[in-house]
């Protein structure tokens, strides 16, 4: 699992980057990604949104698919975020349409792996959030798994000594749960630059918030850039690591 990978981040203004990531190529941490992955002996990649940073160029879009293309042997599963702008999302639907291993989520769900884990999926809409009902199948109702990926302020979600760990902003989860009938066992959600785990209100789901693989968070919590390797058996899911970059 990971999100906010920002490819294109070195074209931002130096004035608008975060602190510790004025030289950054985000392309490098991109790899990285994949090369983790492989490492990991992952059975897929799901990326929660921002392939791209909003000033992402030909170059940047290119090599994105380049290293997609290579990695053909790890499923890349995706939702867009709020700074994959129109080009990119073109560059990566084309991507798409040509190659079974590059897959963009949506509300029917996706049937990953052995393990059977369906894969619902929620781009970055704020104010419209959760848009259409996830829609309930067969393949949901007999997964060991059902994951929601999507790309938002997580809300409203506490940490382990119970605070909430964002204010209201646009999306609730909780909206997303109840507008389905299939029981979601996580939600998955980029968009924070900070990696945190915590559980939706009400329903006590627990909740990943995947943070970024490189140093661009603006605020006052640590970065730590990682990825999260979720587990999942026939029970069910059997663990979350956290794996630093």
């Amino acid at each position: 699992m990971v999100g906010d990978t920002h490819v294109g981040y070195r074209h931002r203004r130096r004035d608008k980057k975060a602190k510790g990531a004025k030289d950054l190529d985000a392309r490098d941490r991109f790899q990285a990604v994949m090369d983790q992955a492989n490492t990991l002996d992952a059975d897929a990649i799901v990326h929660a949104g921002d392939i791209f940073d909003h000033v992402a160029i030909g170059a940047d879009r290119s090599f994105v698919i380049d290293a997609l293309n290579s990695e053909l042997n790890i499923p890349f599963y995706y939702i867009y975020g709020n700074h994959d702008e129109p080009a990119s999302r073109r560059t990566v639907d084309r991507a798409t349409n040509d190659t079974s291993g590059i897959e963009r989520l949506s509300n029917d769900g996706k049937s990953v792996g052995e393990a059977g884990v369906t894969l619902f999926g929620i781009d970055y809409s704020h104010d419209s959030f959760p848009g259409e009902s996830l829609e309930a199948s067969v393949q949901s109702v007999l997964s060991n798994a059902n994951v929601l990926v999507v790309h938002d302020t997580p809300y409203p979600v506490r940490n382990e000594n119970g605070h909430h760990i964002h204010q209201k902003r646009g999306a609730d989860f909780r909206k997303a749960i109840e507008q389905t009938s299939s029981e979601i066992d996580i939600i998955v959600s980029g968009h924070m630059h900070v990696g945190q785990q915590g559980t939706l209100d009400e329903f006590q789901t627990p909740v990943l918030v995947t943070g970024a693989p490189a140093p661009i968070n603006s605020g006052k919590e640590d970065n730590n850039p990682s990825t999260w390797l979720l587990r999942v058996t026939e029970s069910g899911i059997d663990g979350i690591t956290r794996h630093p970059l």
